[in-house]
């Protein structure tokens, strides 16, 4: 090993034993070894220090600092390959490649796919593990393809699997393998339904394999016909008005999309298709309404929509928290990439203003906000705030017609005029 290189990062190949029945030099070279405490245990005839893998990694990370700062070396054992959602990573992110010597092994999904005889070639492979909920699960089932989710306690097969059926994402079927390398090494295979009563031992991975015999979600795309949504009466935004707020918006897949007044949550669920890498939250204070975003959700498989069912502006203050409870696929809500105003400009100009306001202010350099508005004194008063916070704020006015029957025929019968004001926050 290079003198320069202090930590050697190795693969115990998933199997407990190794690290007794063929020491590796490095470990004998070492003056500290770093694993799980099963790992250590195996370790109990090499005379080195032993340190205990520990939360937060932050602290771990700082005595390998200072043990580093005294010429030691380092020496990190890993179940599976070091780099694949392991130790390993943070050893690089932290102390760079030039001090790291990587020895890859044999990944857990590769063992997992191999005991269950599942290709795992083109597999999106995520982790729930240390998160809170399952937005990285949720942009991979969008793809439609197969998933090797790695869990943890509280982010368990089960939780994932209610996740999925919650949120619409019904035709997939769940292999979990737990404890692997081990003799209590269990495999078990199911329906997202029987996943969700299962408890598996620590620690498991699983599969989510798409089955083409099980019902799918209907194609999450814009575009879509008001007839496929659930809504309230006319209180949907009709799809040419959805396509052109949609295009005002510039949607990126990584973006995150807040649908403030989100109605029926149709500007909501398209958005989630454009923003298939990244996060949707829809806010609406009609508990009814709410409601039929949940079912427009599930409906289309949305599994990046998040819904707050709350009033704006009064949940949009300066420290914006989420409820307890509140239905959240990610560790939190970040700040918003781009704001659709659907709803809410029509309480008065004090709070529209104030939620036009407080929007801005919760935007992210380089965002937009479109703001759709019918009635007249709306359209003015987000036009003189929009064109206050950027005088090169624009406005486009949305005039379709849709075809309708007329007696034996058909006629193009006109939607009403919508008004939309686009502004961009300076980078």
């Amino acid at each position: 090993m290079p003198p320069d290189k202090c930590i050697t990062l190795i693969s115990t190949n998933m199997d407990r034993h190794t690290a007794n029945s063929t020491i590796h030099p490095a470990i004998t070279a070492a003056n500290a070894v770093i694993s799980t405490p099963d790992i250590l245990e195996s370790l109990d005839s090499v005379d080195v220090q032993k340190i205990a893998v520990r939360t937060p990694i932050v602290s771990l990370l700082d005595e390998v600092a200072a043990l580093l700062a005294e010429g030691n070396k380092i020496a990190v054992l890993t179940s599976g390959d070091p780099l694949f959602y392991s130790l390993g990573v943070s050893f690089l992110e932290r102390f760079g490649p030039d001090r790291c010597v990587v020895y890859p092994g044999v990944t857990s999904m590769q063992h997992a796919a191999a005991k269950f005889g599942i290709p795992w070639g083109g597999m999106d492979a995520v982790s729930a593990h240390g998160r809170k909920g399952f937005l990285s699960l949720a942009h991979a089932v969008s793809r439609g393809g197969p998933v090797c989710l790695l869990t943890d306690r509280i982010n368990s097969p089960g939780s994932a699997a209610s996740f999925l059926l919650q949120r619409g994402v019904t035709n997939y079927t769940v292999h979990v393998a737990s404890r692997l390398g081990c003799e209590e090494e269990f495999l078990w295979e199911g329906s997202l339904i029987d996943a969700t009563d299962r408890r598996f031992s620590d620690p498991n991975l699983a599969f989510f394999l798409p089955d083409a015999s099980l019902p799918a979600p209907r194609p999450l795309c814009s575009g879509q016909p008001e007839s496929a949504y659930a809504h309230e009466g006319s209180c949907i935004t009709k799809w040419p008005v959805r396509a052109a707020a949609l295009a005002a918006l510039r949607i990126e897949p990584h973006h995150v999309v807040w649908d403030i007044g989100s109605g029926s949550g149709s500007v909501a669920v398209e958005a989630a298709s454009l923003a298939h890498r990244g996060h949707v939250l829809a806010v609406e204070r009609e508990k009814g309404r709410v409601r039929n975003i949940e079912e427009n959700r599930r409906r289309f498989g949305a599994a990046n929509l998040d819904i707050l069912h709350a009033s704006a502006p009064e949940c949009l203050g300066k420290e914006f928290t989420l409820p307890k409870g509140a239905d959240i696929c990610g560790d939190a809500i970040p700040s918003p990439d781009r704001i659709f105003i659907g709803g809410g400009l029509s309480g008065g100009a004090n709070k529209a203003e104030r939620l036009i306001d407080l929007a801005w202010e919760h935007l992210r350099p380089g965002g937009r906000i479109v703001a759709s508005c019918v009635l007249m004194s709306d359209i003015h008063l987000a036009w003189k705030t929009l064109q206050k916070l950027n005088p090169d704020a624009d406005m486009f006015l949305v005039q379709a017609c849709c075809s309708a029957p007329l007696g034996r025929d058909m006629h193009l019968q006109a939607l009403n005029p919508v008004f939309c004001i686009a502004a961009q926050k300076s980078l």
